[in-house]
């Protein structure tokens, strides 16, 4: 009664009226704080009301596709309880055959009606009937190849010489049927009708089961029971197509409208592409089997085929929310974001629910469709589940690439990923059948699916939140670079201090005069010491000055000063490593241009006259020369031209021209842009750390870049230098040890410069390294070049290294020993020495001293 009385004399609600609590309804929603348990219910209620379209049709789609995988699964379990395991596995290895063609044979237009059909619905009747139309006459132009194909070289499908002239026949209509249904599938998904794609694949997999049953109740002979598999496929597609036109016959739809080839043609590019993407994507996994089934064995290739189509019942949604997010994000824009986050979470929710059941119940499993299978197979299938998120990350990359209009970049990285992933089946296949076979194609699609994750992160990341995190980048290289500046400001102080208490300001310099600064840490490199300043001293173009940097070494430093006459040798008054190092080989030296030198590069006779003229630009603030390998030891074959930049050489891809930061053993840089925004930066560079950090030049490059306008570096692979290649760093262990640091060295930079300074980096990957993937699989296939695939695997294994040290810095887990900011420390210490120049010995004085030409001071 007293709450009866509180409502009846409460003032009614209304604007600025103040509502009164109720104590016992507050005293329970503190006891309730934090337990809510129906709360995730609710959210999930609301995100599927938000992507109605999307889940109602992924629905309808997976639907679809598990009811044919729930059918397949009874198809494929009748088929191995009635038909011999060899022939269970040649009339699978048959269908992947007949699918991989079909596939081929689209040309992308069933992917183009999906992107196409939203966009324009009025003309979407004839834009369909066209691309039927030619996905038939594609469809005939393959199985007419296939057949010339398989007559020549008289092995039929390719698994077994025995193959019949009437299973290449099935094939042939197999893959007509399955081209022409594909592309009407696809356009009932772009006009949002997938309960009639549901109703299609329903009745193609009744169909074919009925057919596959049929023959098995008539015994036929074993020599036809491939054809048997093959034929009821193409059967079903028969049947269940003509039920669909009979049922929009019913329904008085009209069934077919005047193809408009002009439409078709116009977007031939578009489709054209989207096609190649298709194939590179399934390639794949359709070759797989017939890798098991040629390498290993047909009955092993039985059991693996019914664990794959047990795995495509998990991927069905996976694949469903991205074939339906590329329709509904065509059609709608404002909310590509969200719906692109909800799809992606929900299909690696249920990739790692399979992986697990799969992981757990795989003989299990495959005992029910076949009690031989799990003695075939034993435990060699039980990691095949982690393919299912590993699919759905390449199949949502996909989606996210076609609604961005990125649809060649996506065909030409994944065609190059599919190449990997057949060769690493294939190898794993010869070294360990059926385990090597199915761990080479998980490895290769773990590879694929770490660099293809930041394009989805960056489809799925809000937008305030990538423009906040940009902006905290900004106000951090903001801070840096004034500090740097402040720096920069110091240590031309000392330099210009210096000069004019050596009476340099009264000199008549060249425009370009140069100083040469190498520095050296170590005697165990002596030998290549004394030929680094050997060939600075031999310059066609003599230089102003040589100054030879000691890294905290003072025996080096005792053994230079002594060797070296007319070289200023100078102590790094820096923390210890080569950014500081460089910095001190700045602040003395007093040419216009400054030219960095490796101590174990040898620089050829005209490396600074090939420097000097693109000095006369204005603008070109540095230039890097070219850096070759002098081997010492033979080049191990499997080391790819790619990677010679872990040797610090010029690699293939690296174009001359300008470029964002050039080879750091071996370039030259106007000593001004030091005096605007600093030098290097100690905290990137190598520093005695086991982990060989780099990456100094670029953050160094990137700095000057944003700090002076129109600013450019550019790479002259003229006259350069011979970088000297040690034993050592031939082996693989470095040169896995090389890529993760120069993973963590980019992350480093990215944090200080910005993600989007590493477009250089992406650019390489999807360009020279996929090219290099590509290129060595090639050899490997056509040649047998057995070289030529292991550079291959090593451009794999180094980009997946390179991935990882990313990564684990980016995590901001232990990698190296990272010096203090500048500004503190031993950096503070070393801007505030006045930084004298250090007196020469006479010349003579050692076995590498050699006179310096009149023109060095």
């Amino acid at each position: 009664m007293a709450v009866s009385q509180d409502r009846a004399a409460a003032p009614p609600a209304g604007r600025g009226a103040v509502r009164r609590r109720d104590p016992r309804r507050a005293e329970g929603s503190d006891r309730g704080a934090g337990r809510d348990w129906l709360a995730p219910v609710r959210r999930a209620r609301r995100s599927l009301h938000v992507h109605f379209d999307l889940t109602f049709n992924a629905g309808a789609l997976a639907l679809a596709t598990a009811a044919n995988g729930a059918f397949g699964f009874v198809y494929w379990w009748a088929a191995a309880r009635d038909f011999a395991p060899a022939a269970v596995g040649l009339g699978s290895a048959a269908i992947s055959l007949m699918l991989l063609l079909s596939v081929a044979a689209d040309i992308g237009f069933g992917t183009l009606l999906q992107g196409e059909i939203p966009r324009d619905r009025t003309m979407a009747p004839h834009l369909v009937a066209a691309a039927l139309a030619a996905s038939l006459a594609s469809a005939g132009a393959f199985g007419l190849a296939y057949l010339v194909a398989a007559s020549l070289f008289a092995h039929g499908l390719g698994v077994a010489p025995e193959a019949s002239v009437s299973t290449r026949l099935l094939v042939v209509v197999g893959v007509c049927l399955q081209t022409v249904t594909a592309v009407l599938d696809a356009a009932l998904i772009g006009m949002l009708q997938a309960s009639l794609r549901l109703l299609r694949n329903l009745l193609f997999s009744v169909a074919k089961l009925v057919v596959l049953i049929g023959f098995a109740a008539i015994a036929i002979r074993e020599e036809w029971q491939v054809d048997a598999i093959v034929g009821s496929w193409a059967l079903g597609q028969l049947v269940a197509t003509l039920g669909l036109v009979g049922l929009a016959l019913a329904r008085g739809v009209r069934i077919w409208a005047w193809p408009r080839f002009d439409l078709l043609w116009r977007l031939g590019g578009i489709a054209f592409w989207h096609y190649v993407l298709n194939v590179a994507s399934i390639a794949p996994s359709l070759i797989l089997p017939l890798i098991i089934a040629l390498v290993v064995s047909p009955a092993q290739n039985a059991a693996f085929y019914a664990a794959w189509m047990l795995l495509s019942l998990a991927s069905v949604l996976p694949a469903a929310l991205a074939n339906v997010l590329f329709t509904v994000g065509a059609g709608d824009s404002s909310s590509r974001a969200s719906s692109v986050r909800f799809s992606l979470l929900v299909s690696l929710g249920v990739g790692a629910v399979a992986a697990t059941g799969f992981g757990l119940l795989s003989n299990v499993l495959l005992g029910l469709l076949n009690p031989v299978y799990p003695g075939l197979v034993g435990s060699d299938l039980r990691f095949l589940g982690l393919s299912v998120p590993l699919l759905a990350v390449k199949v949502h990359y996909m989606t996210v690439q076609r609604l961005d209009g990125k649809i060649r970049r996506a065909a030409l990285a994944l065609a190059a990923f599919g190449a990997v992933e057949v060769l690493f089946a294939a190898m794993g296949a010869k070294i360990d059948g059926l385990f090597g076979a199915t761990a080479g194609w998980l490895l290769a699609m773990g590879v694929e699916a770490a660099c293809l994750s930041p394009a989805l992160w960056r489809a799925t990341a809000p937008a305030g939140a990538r423009r906040r995190g940009r902006a905290g980048l900004g106000r951090d290289a903001a801070t840096m670079q004034s500090t740097r500046a402040e720096e920069g400001r110091a240590m031309a102080a000392n330099a210009i201090q210096e000069a004019e208490e050596a009476g340099a300001d009264g000199e008549a310099d060249a425009p370009a005069s140069f100083s040469i600064v190498i520095c050296v840490h170590t005697l165990d490199r002596w030998p290549d010491v004394c030929d680094a300043v050997r060939s600075a001293q031999a310059q066609d173009l003599p230089a102003r000055e040589i100054v030879v940097v000691v890294d905290h070494n003072r025996a080096l430093y005792e053994r230079c000063r002594t060797a070296f006459g007319d070289v200023v040798v100078v102590e790094n008054r820096g923390q210890k490593g080569l950014s500081a190092a460089r910095n001190t080989g700045v602040a003395v030296s007093g040419g216009r241009i400054v030219a960095f030198l490796d101590d174990d590069a040898v620089a050829e006779p005209g490396w600074l006259a090939a420097m000097s003229p693109w000095f006369d630009d204005a603008r070109v603030c540095g230039v890097g020369s070219a850096a070759h390998a002098r081997w010492i030891g033979a080049r191990p074959s499997w080391f790819p031209d790619e990677f010679l930049w872990v040797v610090g050489c010029a690699y293939r891809g690296l174009e001359a021209g300008e470029v964002r930061n050039g080879l750091g053993c071996a370039m030259g840089l106007r000593r001004s842009i030091f005096e605007r925004v600093g030098g290097f930066d100690p905290r990137l560079g190598r520093n005695g750390s086991r982990l060989p950090i780099s990456c100094e030049e670029t953050e160094f490059s990137l700095r000057a870049a944003r700090a002076i306008p129109g600013a450019k570096f550019v790479y002259a692979p003229g006259a350069g230098v011979a970088h000297k290649v040690p034993a050592e760093r031939l082996t693989f262990a470095y040169f896995v040890l090389r890529c993760f640091a120069e993973g963590v060295s980019k992350a480093r930079v990215a944090k200080l410069a910005g993600a989007r300074s590493l477009a250089t980096e992406r650019g390489y990957v999807l360009g020279a390294l996929m090219a290099g993937v590509a290129r060595g699989a090639a050899g490997l296939v056509v040649r047998l070049d057995v070289r030529a695939g292991a550079r291959a695997a090593a451009i794999v294994a180094g980009l997946a290294s390179t991935v990882s040290g990313y990564a684990w810095e980016t995590l901001g887990l232990p990698a190296g020993r990272s010096p203090p900011p500048p500004g503190s420390g031993d950096a503070a210490a070393g801007r505030a020495q006045s930084g004298r120049r250090v007196a020469a010995p006479a010349a003579g004085a050692g076995p590498c001293a050699r006179s310096q030409s009149s023109a060095t001071r």
